[in-house]
């Protein structure tokens, strides 16, 4: 995936294995910055995946949602 590559919620949530429910929940809670805005469509990046990424990973060792926040 390139920088420059914008990705729907949908998008995202199938790149990393997550359903969009799950994704808006983590940015709800302060875990990803909301998306780029292009109109009235939400854009998502390369960024957006590696957060998302870097949460699972952290979620499997245990980590809570409270210590990812900080």
């Amino acid at each position: 995936m390139t920088d420059e590559q914008r990705l729907t919620l949908e998008e995202l949530a199938g790149a990393v294995g997550m359903t969009t429910r799950n994704v808006r929940a983590y940015q709800t809670r302060g875990l990803l910055q909301p998306p780029r805005r292009a109109g009235r469509t939400s854009v998502y990046t390369a960024e957006h995946v590696e957060r998302l990424r870097q949460v699972q990973r952290a979620r499997a060792r245990g980590a809570s949602l409270q210590l990812l926040r900080t």
